[in-house]
């Protein structure tokens, strides 16, 4: 179970799903896997965004959450990933600078001695 955010949680009120899922097939039952991503590929290639697929939502999540700070276990909760490794794969492709960025800010707050308003600029 993976909590939902306040903006998904906002479309979702107005959505007049089914009583057993949020998606479901056109005959009301639950989507296999394989019945979902077959869905939802046809969904993005009648977008017209064909190259993207639900794993590409996985691996996407995957970067946010490491770009966010998430610690691997964090990671792994969220995307359902069953080893640190397979979860580290896809979360390789965050910003590296923007995360050396908050690495080094928090090693400072930790260890200097001078708050960053009184350093020199």
């Amino acid at each position: 179970m993976v909590p939902m955010g306040p903006d998904l949680l906002e479309a979702l009120r107005t959505f007049p799903g089914g009583t057993t899922a949020y998606l479901e097939t056109q005959f009301g039952k639950l989507f296999t896997s394989t019945g979902f991503y077959n869905w939802f590929k046809r969904a993005c290639v009648k977008a017209g965004i064909g190259h993207c697929s639900p794993h590409g939502l996985r691996k996407a999540t995957s970067r946010r959450l490491a770009e966010a700070g998430a610690t691997v276990l964090e990671g792994r909760a969220v995307t359902g990933h069953k080893t640190d490794r397979e979860f580290a794969k896809y979360a390789e492709s965050a910003n590296k600078r923007a995360l050396a960025g908050k690495a080094m800010s928090n090693v400072h707050k930790r260890f200097a001695k001078t708050s960053p308003e009184e350093e020199p600029k």
